[in-house]
């Protein structure tokens, strides 16, 4: 077998589901591939798990003596990634997600066809902690701008997380690395856009990835604590800030309207109320570039915001 050019990265720490995302990686139709596992210091027995897939991966595993994730996540996909041998490109899966069986045949051709391609894309869909079909996905044009991947995603026409893309390794460095945010929450999105803005996304629609919402997701929406959903908003209002810088660098204006772009920064900051008063609300408004710069915009966000305290009280009468 020739060298494997694909590495799946799986920054772990659940042990629930990583015998099934491990056992959706042995039944691929191409197993030229291989498989790191960077054990966050789990309180889980992950590598009585990972020993049961010796004989059927290419696989590596280390466990960390320190949890990073919990203060820093990034930093956790960092040293992870600081697993890879050399290879090309990086997949960086999760410790609960599934890949059908012809994702890495699909990526492998995709090569071929389109070898210049600095990042890859699998449709996904999504199940649940049973393993259970609850949402398809939309699919991806074959091929995508950074720009309309991100309007696309934030007027909700498609979906994205971070499994179901491949990156080019040497261009992932190149284009800096990580976007960086609190949680690594809308990391993915960033990370994305910055490494597609040259050539795009490459789309590989004959085979999915099953991400799963166990509700234990930082994206999941279910059972969320209010300390986890402030960061979310800080997170939020940094992305909205790297916004402005990214398409500004590349002379663009931002592709949502402004009202969508208003929904996009006040979601996560409405979610805090009232466990947050209107007071503190605002004070995180202030956190972001784009209103701060421009009073008439500010005043648009802050009567959203005033509106929306309005309407709940109404509503709790």
């Amino acid at each position: 077998m020739e060298q494997a050019k694909l590495a799946i990265v799986i920054p772990a720490y659940k042990g629930e589901f990583l015998a099934k995302t491990l056992s959706s990686l042995a039944n691929q139709t191409n197993m030229n591939f291989n498989v790191y596992v960077g054990d966050d210091c789990s309180p889980f027995d992950l590598s009585r798990i990972v020993n049961q897939f010796k004989d059927k991966l290419s696989i590596h595993y280390v466990r960390f003596s320190e949890n990073m994730g919990k203060a820093n996540l990034i930093a956790q996909w960092n040293r992870c990634l600081g697993l890879l041998q050399g290879e090309e490109y990086f997949c960086f899966f999760s410790d609960d997600d599934l890949m059908e069986p012809g994702c890495v045949e699909a990526f492998y051709q995709a090569l071929n066809t389109h070898p210049l391609s600095d990042v890859y894309h699998f449709n996904i869909n999504i199940i649940n902690e049973h393993d259970e079909l609850i949402h398809e996905c939309p699919v991806y044009p074959d091929l995508l701008s950074s720009t309309d991947f991100f309007k696309l995603l934030y007027t909700f026409r498609i979906d994205a997380r971070m499994p179901e893309f491949v990156f080019d390794t040497r261009h992932f460095h190149q284009c800096g690395g990580f976007v960086e945010f609190d949680l690594a929450f809308r990391s993915d999105n960033a990370t994305v856009m910055s490494c597609a803005r040259e050539r795009g996304i490459r789309t590989l629609s004959s085979a999915n990835v099953l991400w799963r919402d166990s509700g234990t997701n930082i994206s999941s929406e279910r059972n969320v604590p209010v300390e986890i959903k402030y960061r979310k908003a800080k997170a939020t209002i940094a992305f909205c800030n790297w916004l402005v810088d990214f398409f500004g660098r590349n002379a663009q204006r931002c592709p949502l309207p402004l009202s969508k772009e208003r929904k996009l920064a006040l979601r996560d900051i409405k979610a805090l109320y009232p466990d947050c008063s209107f007071k503190e609300l605002i004070n995180l408004l202030c956190l972001l570039d784009k209103p701060k710069s421009n009073r008439c915009l500010f005043l648009y966000y802050w009567f959203d915001l005033w509106l929306f305290v309005q309407k709940y009280k109404w509503k709790r009468r």
